[in-house]
């Protein structure tokens, strides 16, 4: 039963979503400001703390969301943009470095757990993150390394993140407007309260 499940799941996640919209409602929960808590499996690495704000960005005119991360004292990221390629039916993350080092990651969702593994022309080390989306105030990123001609995957980092200004322990959050997903921000409109992102 639990292998059929798996396959559904898998057949599910191929298929894909109809816009790019659909596609950031899946995992629209990370917008907001967060604080994260990155932890090296080398235990002769230190920790650290790190910020990070998450905001939609939307073009009318190509009807195409996305979303953009700025990462303030982070070890491992600077800048992140998360995109839906229609076509190939795939996520996409544009990374920058601390150091200023660019390249990109695509793969797919399956339930809660949004895995991208990083594009490389040759048989080279290569780097996958599997942002798992625990709650709409919790979710972390493992970040694994394969060497060239491995075939399995180290876990070398793992990155916590916590929203910033939300309990960690509440109820359900209204829901947003504009997206459908979690509201934390509320709006007054002729005596209504409506909540947005």
């Amino acid at each position: 039963m639990t292998t059929l499940l798996f396959v559904l799941s898998l057949l599910q996640g191929d298929k894909g979503f109809a816009t790019t919209k659909e596609a950031m409602q899946k995992i629209q929960l990370v917008v907001g400001e967060w604080t994260g808590t990155g932890v090296p499996e080398n235990e002769k690495d230190p920790s650290w703390t790190e910020k990070c704000s998450c905001t939609f960005k939307i073009d009318k005119e190509k009807d195409e969301y996305t979303l953009v991360f700025t990462y303030t004292d982070g070890k491992l990221m600077k800048e992140g943009v998360v995109s839906y390629d229609l076509k190939k039916k795939v996520y996409r993350f544009a990374l920058t470095r601390p150091d200023g080092a660019k390249m990109t990651y695509e793969g797919k969702l399956v339930d809660t757990t949004l895995t991208v593994e990083q594009i490389v022309e040759a048989e080279v080390d290569r780097e996958r993150l599997e942002w798992n989306l625990l709650r709409d105030n919790n979710y972390f990123i493992n970040v694994e390394r394969r060497k060239a001609g491995a075939k399995s995957w180290e876990q070398t980092h793992n990155v916590r993140f916590r929203k910033e200004g939300v309990p960690f322990v509440r109820g359900e959050a209204p829901k947003c407007v504009v997206t459908g997903g979690s509201g934390s921000i509320a709006v007054s409109y002729k005596d209504k309260t409506y909540y947005v992102c």
